[in-house]
């Protein structure tokens, strides 16, 4: 519902609300170009992510690392990010979210170049938690395109995202192959630094402020100023020159969510799926470089590590098919099923992964389609997540399932470490995603829901016998 738009005087002053204005520049070259910097974050991430678990093995025998070392480096850069996301939201609230994603993709930046610099254990251990706290703030990349977008457009390019998430994995596979058997792991650090550099360096001149958040702070004449930015970027010619004032929302706390009954019941079920999902996500991409290896003679150098490049090449391709079948099945499933299928699949496949005496060609087969499935069901929870509240509670309701991933991420170093056999930790990963698909079920379906408040009735194939207590608010 758009604000009404005031009478158009004879002299051409026109006023319009934001969602309008969005409207009539429509999307073009500037929403592409925005794309470009928030994907390059997005790439980012998932090339640290890699970077980390391949330079592991690496340092394990070259450092001769113990196993709570190995343990204690791979969650470094997920301490970092458990800290990360109130501060930077913090700060997006406070100051604007393009100050804080270029201050966050610079950290990353900054960190990143420090460690191929670094000369022992501890102070690789500091600069990976840096690098953990700048990007704990890329969750602003997604914030800031569904703000700029015209309502109706958003889910799909917001989507689109998703699709550099396997490119920042494939390139950190590409640098890993290109660097480790010629100039060492330092010279991949540096490489997987590089795509926040390029969104860096686009962002400063090519980002632009939220125009919805600049009307929030009473800054309408810089919302004006951006908005006529974008039309001249698209091409288009526009004729407002002021905007009506925003609606204000006011955000509520976690007591306000948690007094909600049907709200407080996605809340805590989605905090269960978030949990579980980061946890298997990132114990599956930890362990790929393990899986997927082969003997090497003891003569190859230190850096040259065992890796089977073509596996982990498909396993990390494999997400982007992962994209397309996620996006296919929410719209004829829905999201509920979808999520439940999925976390099924992967929880199977993760499972075969601990029969390392099975045939190499079917391992890699498991540890491929596990990493498939896994990515698809993610996009299915990130999209559903932000449907299932209301505005006034949806920032604080997507803060602590980041929280509750962040958590599920802590503990993913510590499930594929050798305290357990692989047998146990294929068990402990099945076991998340079994959970996770069983959550999803106790979800409303918003497939087709309009508006963001549902009746118990909407619940999903585990309902339960639910009824608001006295004096309860059931909205």
């Amino acid at each position: 519902i758009h604000p009404p738009t005031l009478p158009q005087k004879m002299t051409g002053h026109r006023v319009v609300g934001v969602d309008t204005a969005l409207e009539e520049i429509g999307v073009g070259r500037a929403h592409a170009v925005l794309l470009l910097i928030c994907g390059l974050g997005f790439c980012a991430d998932a090339a640290e992510l890699g970077y980390i678990s391949y330079v592991i093995k690496v340092l394990e025998k070259s450092w001769s690392l113990t196993t709570g070392q190995v343990v204690m480096l791979e969650q470094a850069v997920f301490a970092g990010q458990v800290l990360g996301p109130v501060a930077w939201g913090r700060m997006a609230d406070k100051w604007g979210r393009r100050p804080a994603i270029l201050l966050s993709s610079a950290m990353i930046m900054v960190f990143g170049f420090c460690t191929a610099a670094v000369q022992n254990y501890w102070q690789l251990l500091i600069v990976r938690a840096g690098v953990g706290f700048g990007v704990a703030g890329l969750f602003l990349c997604m914030d800031i395109v569904s703000e700029m977008l015209p309502e109706g457009s958003g889910s799909k390019l917001i989507n689109s995202l998703n699709y550099f998430w396997p490119f920042g994995s494939m390139y950190a596979l590409f640098c890993a192959w290109l660097t480790l058997g010629t100039w060492g792991w330092r010279a991949l650090t540096i490489g997987a630094a590089l795509p926040c550099a390029a969104a860096v360096a686009l962002g400063c001149f090519y980002l632009p402020e939220s125009p919805r958040w600049l009307t929030e702070k009473n800054r309408d004449a810089e919302a004006v100023d951006t908005l006529k930015w974008m039309a001249k970027m698209n091409g288009v010619s526009v004729s407002f020159t002021e905007l009506l004032p925003s609606p204000q929302h006011k955000e509520l706390g976690l007591s306000a969510l948690l007094q909600r009954g049907q709200q407080r019941r996605s809340f805590l079920v989605m905090l269960v799926v978030w949990f579980c999902m980061a946890g298997t996500y990132f114990a599956n991409v930890l362990s790929s470089p393990h899986i997927l290896s082969k003997e090497v003679d003891e003569s190859v150098s230190q850096d040259e590590a065992s890796f089977d490049f073509v596996a982990l090449g498909l396993s990390a391709s494999s997400e982007i098919l992962s994209v397309v079948v996620s996006g296919l099945l929410v719209d004829s499933l829905g999201r509920v099923p979808s999520q439940a299928i999925l976390y099924i699949g992967a929880g199977v496949s993760t499972l075969a992964c601990g029969f390392r005496g099975m045939p190499y060609s079917l391992l890699a087969a498991a540890a491929i389609s596990s990493r498939c499935f896994l990515f698809a069901a993610a996009c299915v929870t990130w999209l559903h997540t932000p449907e299932l509240f209301s505005t006034e509670i949806l920032g604080t309701a997507h803060a602590f399932c980041n929280v509750a991933a962040k958590l599920g991420s802590l503990m993913a170093p510590l499930v594929v470490s050798q305290l357990f056999s692989p047998m146990v930790s294929a068990a402990l990963m099945a076991s998340w995603c079994l959970a996770a698909g069983l959550a999803a079920l106790a979800l409303p379906e918003t497939a087709k829901t309009l508006r963001k408040v549902f009746d118990p009735s909407c619940y999903g194939a585990l309902r339960l016998n639910y009824a608001p207590s006295k004096g309860e608010k059931d909205v």
